[in-house]
């Protein structure tokens, strides 16, 4: 395949994966949960096609030198957009881990809070759950026997 024809495939793969890295990020960005999935399927398609390329163009040297300056040109620059694009998208992925990683042990937390003590029997014989509506108190009395 010509050499021109290779850097213009590549060129037109590298602005798709720019278009979607841009749409991901304002997806994490505005915390749209609902496109994310669709637009992972389509990054990880061209992140394939577009690696699968630069590694046959890597290896083929001597057709790059006889390949048109502005193509090279035109793929640098877009080659460095897609690189601020990857880096700014590991940041918004980074925070969105974590942010969901505190919400989860935030709920966690909670769950274990208002989950019921051991039961502690009243003088009539119901727990302290159901005679004052409130859950029984962490810690039930204990009391042992002087005897020994």
């Amino acid at each position: 395949m010509d050499i021109n024809k290779r850097l213009t495939e590549l060129i037109a793969i590298s602005g798709q994966l720019a278009d979607v890295l841009e749409r991901e990020n304002a997806a994490l960005t505005h915390y749209d949960r609902g496109s994310l999935h669709a637009l992972l399927d389509e990054k990880t398609r061209l992140g394939r096609a577009y690696e699968s390329r630069m590694e046959t163009l890597g290896g083929d040297a001597a057709a790059l030198a006889e390949a048109d300056p502005d193509l090279g040109q035109h793929l640098r620059e877009i080659g460095a957009q897609v690189r601020d694009l990857i880096a700014r998208n590991a940041r918004l992925l980074k925070i969105a881990i974590e942010a969901n990683r505190r919400v989860v042990d935030l709920i966690a937390e909670a769950v274990k809070a208002s989950a019921p003590g051991p039961g502690v029997y009243s003088v009539r014989g119901r727990t302290a759950a159901a005679a004052s509506g409130r859950g029984a108190p962490k810690s039930p009395p204990v009391s042992y026997d002087r005897s020994l």
